[in-house]
């Protein structure tokens, strides 16, 4: 039953890993899924959870860059408030090249996962700050 188990998510994490990959050129969550996939590996393989722990911390850094200073962090939060208004336009405007329903939910989520990752991570740059000011 083990072998069985190990197969499944080694079929399954290496199927959202690849799709990740594939979305990475694309708007959308691309790494989001790539870590998603890693994770399932994880459950099984070790060379998964350290590969795991470095996308993590890679994809920690660049977030921590982008609101490293107040004009990044605009640029940041325009840039996802693009993605989800190119996405609404695609969803419902869907005699343009390249618009469908599809597109528009991918640059939508695309965007949404931006906006949250930018409001999280500049949260916890804040609170480091106030930490290291009251310290």
């Amino acid at each position: 039953m083990k072998a069985v188990r190990r197969f499944a998510v080694t079929l399954v994490g290496a199927a959202v890993v690849i799709l990740g990959v594939v979305l990475m050129p694309l708007p959308g969550p691309g790494l989001l899924i790539v870590a998603v996939g890693l994770a399932i590996l994880a459950t099984e393989y070790a060379w998964a959870r350290r590969l795991l722990a470095r996308t993590r911390a890679k994809a920690q850094e660049a977030q921590q860059t982008a609101v490293a200073s107040p004009l990044r962090t605009a640029g940041t939060v325009i840039f996802a408030l693009g993605l989800v208004g190119l996405g609404i336009l695609a969803f419902l405007a869907a005699d343009l090249p390249l618009a469908s329903p599809w597109t528009g939910t991918g640059l939508i989520i695309g965007g949404v996962v931006l906006l949250t990752t930018t409001w999280i991570s500049y949260r916890q740059a804040r609170h480091q700050q106030s930490t290291y000011s009251s310290g």
